[in-house]
């Protein structure tokens, strides 16, 4: 202690003995504000305790930050799919357009479109229900989907 005293400039033990003795003082009425009691004037206890808990918190931090970032990713995908056909939905497909039209400009390459459209679709609806709408609607996605163009089967 000696060694820290003259180090770092204090005159005397004394005056070691008394900074001490208000730092224990001062963590003695801080701590209890934080639900940690202290006994003892063991403070590399308390530091090895207090790190263990700094450690715990930035893990959690950690969870927390990556699941945030999983369900900002989900949500994204909400905004810009349909949830049925998991297709570009009308904010999706403009936003696409819109990064593939910039590409095309940027590299010189031509831009194709195709839109489809499912003539008399009211009717399947109508006439089989609407389950049988959505499963012609997943199978259509599924099929323009595919590049390589797969027999529907």
């Amino acid at each position: 202690m000696q060694y820290y005293a003259r180090e770092y400039g204090f005159l005397n033990k004394f005056q070691l003995e008394e900074i001490a003795e208000q730092v224990h003082k001062q963590t003695m009425d801080i701590f209890p504000l934080f639900e940690f009691t202290i006994n003892e004037k063991n403070y590399v206890k308390i530091l090895e305790e207090t790190r263990k808990e700094l450690i715990n918190l930035s893990t959690d931090y950690i969870k927390a930050s990556l699941e945030q970032r999983r369900l900002i990713e989900s949500l994204r995908e909400q905004a810009i799919r349909d949830t049925l056909t998991k297709i570009f939905n009308y904010k999706g497909f403009h936003d696409s357009l819109e990064k593939e039209m910039y590409r095309a400009r940027r590299y010189n390459y031509p831009v194709s479109i195709i839109l489809a459209d499912l003539d008399n679709f009211k009717n399947i609806n109508d006439n089989y229900g609407h389950l049988a709408g959505d499963h012609v609607l997943r199978t259509v996605a599924e099929y323009l989907k595919n590049p390589l163009g797969n027999q529907i089967s």
